[in-house]
C-alpha cells in the first residue's frame, strides 16, 4: 500500500477550516480590534451592504468562525492587511516566523527612535508658554502643539497595537474653545489608557474652565497648563512603549546566549 509523503500537505476539510478560523482570530488580535470593529472593517471588502451605526454586526464574525468555508479568499487577504502580516504567517500555528518577527521589531524600534527624535526636537524649540497672560499667537502655537501631540500619541498607540478612528468630524459651530476642550479631553483619555498598557504614569490634568471664549485669560492659562503636562508625560509613555515592544527581542537574545 502506498504511503503518503511526510511533506504532502494535509488537505482535510476540517484541518483547513480550523486553519482559516484560527488565522482570522489571529488577525483580529494582531490588529487590536474588537469583534464588532473587525467585522465593520471587513464588510466593505466583502461587498456586504452597509449597516446603520447602531446595529451590531458581530454575529457575522461568529458565523464565519463556525462555518469558515463560507469565507471568501478576499476576507483572508483583507484580514492579513489589517494585521500587517503575510497570509502564510496567519495560517501557521507559530503566527510569525523568527525572521519576520525580528524584522518587525526592528521596524518598530526605528519608529520609536523617530518619535523620540521628534519629541526631543520639540522640547529644544524655543516655545516658552507664558501662563499668566498668553497671547493669541501663543494660543495658535498651543493648537499646533496639540496637533503634534495627537500625531505622536497615535504613533505610540500603533506601536503597541492600539489604533483609534480619527475620522470624527467636529462641529465648527461649537466654537474654537469647545473644539479645543474636546481635543484635549481625547488626548488625556488616550494618554492615560496607553500609560496603563505600558506601565507609565499619566493623569492629574486640571479641569477645563466653562468659558466659551479662547480669548478668556482663564481658558488660555488652562490650555497652556494642560498642554505642558501632556508634553511632560508623553516621553515616559513613549519609553514604556519602547520597553514593551523590545521585551520579546531581549528574551530571544537571552535564550540564545544561554
Amino acid at each position: 500500500m502506498a504511503v503518503d509523503s511526510p511533506e504532502q500537505p494535509d488537505l482535510r476539510p476540517d484541518v483547513l477550516e480550523d486553519q482559516v478560523a484560527g488565522a482570522m482570530e489571529r488577525a483580529r488580535t494582531r490588529a487590536g480590534l474588537t469583534v464588532e470593529a473587525m467585522v465593520r472593517r471587513l464588510r466593505p471588502a466583502l461587498r456586504m451592504p452597509p449597516v446603520p451605526p447602531g446595529k451590531g454586526v458581530r454575529q457575522n464574525w461568529y458565523d464565519w468562525r463556525q462555518n469558515p468555508r463560507s469565507l471568501p479568499a478576499v476576507a483572508l487577504v483583507a484580514a492579513a492587511k489589517l494585521a500587517g502580516l503575510p497570509i502564510d504567517s496567519l495560517l501557521s500555528d507559530t503566527q510569525v516566523s523568527p525572521g519576520h518577527q525580528a524584522s518587525r521589531l526592528e521596524s518598530l524600534e526605528r519608529q520609536v527612535a523617530d518619535l523620540t527624535r521628534r519629541l526631543e526636537q520639540r522640547e529644544q524649540q524655543d516655545q516658552t508658554v507664558t501662563a499668566t497672560r498668553p497671547t493669541q499667537d501663543t494660543v495658535d502655537s498651543l493648537e499646533r502643539t496639540i496637533g503634534e501631540l495627537e500625531g505622536e500619541l497615535y504613533g505610540v498607540g500603533r506601536l503597541i497595537g492600539r489604533s483609534w478612528d480619527d475620522s470624527v468630524e467636529r462641529d465648527e459651530s461649537d466654537g474654537r474653545a469647545e473644539i479645543l476642550r474636546q481635543r484635549i479631553g481625547t488626548l488625556e483619555a488616550r494618554l492615560v489608557m496607553v500609560a496603563g498598557m505600558v506601565g507609565a504614569t499619566a493623569g492629574g490634568y486640571p479641569s477645563a474652565p466653562q468659558s466659551a471664549d479662547v480669548d478668556d485669560a482663564e481658558f488660555k492659562t488652562w490650555l497652556a497648563d494642560v498642554v505642558a503636562i501632556l508634553q511632560r508625560q508623553l516621553p515616559s509613555v513613549l519609553e514604556g512603549a519602547q520597553t514593551l515592544i523590545s521585551t520579546p527581542k531581549r528574551e530571544r537574545q537571552a535564550s540564545e546566549g544561554g
